[in-house]
């Protein structure tokens, strides 16, 4: 019997050590800020502040699977960041066709995890190029790294998204962004200017933007003022804003006029009363009158329950994965 224990012990601290260890030291010592393990060349970028969204991301699905599935590590995260790749840039990337790359900061129960994942039919560990290891459902094509405060989720290597680790340089967080999601729970922006025209014309909306940045955020609205829809609680409402950046002054001056003459035609757009397509939510995007700042021109939508926006998050997820 003493021997068996003296065993069993030998296979926890094992177990202890490999789960703890998934993680390079340099790696986390690299983590300097939100974005600073995220690499460069994605098509949207995304914080969130997990312990004030996670009513919303309770009722919002990722990679076909509801995040509130994902309780148990969500339960111990406090912020995330995220890079979302378009098709091209991941076929061509050396990590299994990977779409997406999370960093998870929290509390993490990393020997937990291991002496789970180690007895679990659907988890495999493996080995990276880069001589570390991690975790990967092939059936929920999920892979996942993590010590006690940081964990690397993707859908193939997560050490190779890394950007010491790739020939892709870190992302630079663009001017003026960390001054823009002060207040918001979830925020992000989208590199490539064309992206957001693409989506504008494939909603038939007569409007192109010559932006140099394109900031959006969700929060909750101001508590005075507002006007609760339907009998929603404040608690359970959402408002959406945009930053528009363009090259000078007078290109925000002109595109706020288009917005101005365009704003009737998007508001006669008919809305079921079931909002089931994207088209359904436009008017409601589009429901207040711009206003400029020398450059940038800002935007900002009406207020949505936490089921209508989470149902929109979902619907756009739908549509990017279509490009």
């Amino acid at each position: 019997m003493r021997k068996h224990r003296l065993v069993f012990f030998q296979i926890m601290l094992l177990l202890f050590f490999s789960a703890c260890s998934t993680i390079p030291r340099n790696t986390a010592q690299r983590d300097t800020g939100d974005f600073s393990l995220l690499p460069s060349g994605g098509q949207l970028y995304l914080w969130a502040d997990i312990n004030e969204s996670r009513v919303l991301l309770d009722n919002v699905s990722f990679e076909g699977m509801q995040l509130n599935q994902a309780s148990a590590i969500l339960d111990r995260t406090n912020t995330a960041t995220a890079v979302f790749f378009g098709k091209t840039e991941t076929e061509d990337a050396a990590n299994q066709g990977a779409v997406y790359f999370l960093n998870l900061r929290g509390s993490f129960p990393s020997f937990q995890a291991g002496f789970s994942f180690t007895f679990s039919r659907d988890w495999k560990r493996n080995q990276s190029i880069t001589g570390n290891s991690f975790w990967q459902s092939q059936g929920m094509r999920i892979s996942l790294a993590m010590n006690s405060n940081l964990a690397l989720v993707s859908a193939g290597d997560p050490f190779l998204m890394l950007p010491a680790n790739s020939r892709i340089p870190a992302v630079r967080v663009p001017d003026g962004f960390d001054e823009f999601r002060q207040g918001s729970v979830v925020s992000g922006w989208i590199p490539d200017n064309e992206l957001v025209n693409k989506f504008l014309s494939d909603l038939s909306l007569p409007i192109q933007i010559p932006a140099e940045a394109f900031f959006f955020k969700a929060k909750k609205p101001d508590a005075f003022g507002e006007s609760l829809q339907g009998g929603a609680e404040l608690t359970d409402l959402w408002e959406l804003e945009f930053l528009i950046r363009t090259p000078t002054a007078n290109q925000s001056q002109g595109l706020l006029m288009l917005f101005s003459i365009a704003r009737p035609f998007i508001m006669s757009f008919s809305v079921s009363s079931e909002k089931q397509s994207l088209m359904d939510f436009i008017p409601a995007l589009f429901a207040n009158q711009p206003s400029r700042d020398g450059a940038d021109l800002m935007l900002k939508s009406a207020s949505f329950t936490t089921g209508e926006l989470a149902l929109l998050f979902n619907i756009i997820s739908v549509y990017s994965n279509q490009q």
